[in-house]
Order: structure tokens, then C-alpha cells, then sequence
């Protein structure tokens, strides 16, 4: 089990720019001290798992590089004036 004293909890806080009393350096150390010991207790239990996941790709088709008809693309959105597709607001503006 990890221990974390006191003065390991006020060395942190005034690290970390925080100010800290000494009874609430107290609690905090029980508190990081329940932290690090969940933390240990998940590393040993996936120690043998592997550190990512196989990666998988779609295969089912190859890719197909198509040249696309401005004309039809102009009529599904696009602004004329900017070239920019446009779509309907979602959210409400403020």
C-alpha cells in the first residue's frame, strides 16, 4: 500500500500553487493515498493485457477515387457567391 505523508501533500500543493491548510493536508493524504492504491490494484490486474486494441480496417471494398459533377454538388447546398456548402442552423444563436 502507498503512504503519503502530510508534508508530501503540503510539497504538492505548494507546487501545484495551491493553497492548503494542515488539516486539509490531512484528508488529502488519505484521500491520494486511496487514489494511488485503486491505481496500483488496476495496473496489477491488467498487467498481462495488451496496451491496445487490434485495429481493424474495412475490407469489404476497395477505394474509389470518383470525380464529382459540380452541377449536381451546386445543387445540394452550395452557395453560389462562396463556394461553400450551406446548411441549416441547429442551435440558437445569442
Amino acid at each position: 500500500m502507498i503512504k503519503i505523508s502530510k508534508e508530501e501533500v503540503l510539497k504538492i500543493a505548494a507546487i501545484s500553487q495551491i493553497s492548503v491548510s494542515d488539516a486539509e493536508a490531512d484528508s488529502l493524504a488519505g484521500e491520494l493515498e486511496a487514489v494511488l492504491s485503486y491505481a496500483e490494484r488496476v495496473a496489477q490486474l491488467t498487467g498481462d493485457a495488451p496496451d491496445t486494441l487490434p485495429v481493424t480496417f474495412n475490407v469489404c471494398r476497395p477505394d474509389e477515387v470518383k470525380k464529382a459533377d459540380n452541377i449536381i454538388i451546386e445543387g445540394q447546398g452550395v452557395d453560389a457567391a462562396t463556394g461553400y456548402f450551406v446548411v441549416p442552423l441547429i442551435l440558437d444563436q445569442q
